[in-house]
């Protein structure tokens, strides 16, 4: 996908779900857990500690496949 592509289905921000050439998909339910820049996608992954991110994922925009909105509550 486009940045322009990307940049239209994030903001302004609903809970979405991003799914990649490789099949694989990641949750984004709040805006404060990814960063968007010129060529990638960061998806950071909270843990049980509140303010603490478990792991995080780096996605290049040529991979992602699709974005899609997953509604007011956001699936687990």
């Amino acid at each position: 996908m486009s940045l322009a592509e990307v940049k239209k289905l994030l903001f302004p921000f609903r809970p979405v779900r991003v799914h990649t050439s490789d099949g694989k998909s990641y949750r984004i339910a709040h805006p404060e857990f990814f960063l968007l820049f010129q060529h990638k996608l960061t998806i950071a992954v909270p843990s049980k500690t509140p303010g603490v991110m478990a792991n995080d994922f780096r996605i290049s925009l040529l991979h992602i496949t699709a974005i899609e909105e997953l509604g007011q509550k956001a699936e687990k």
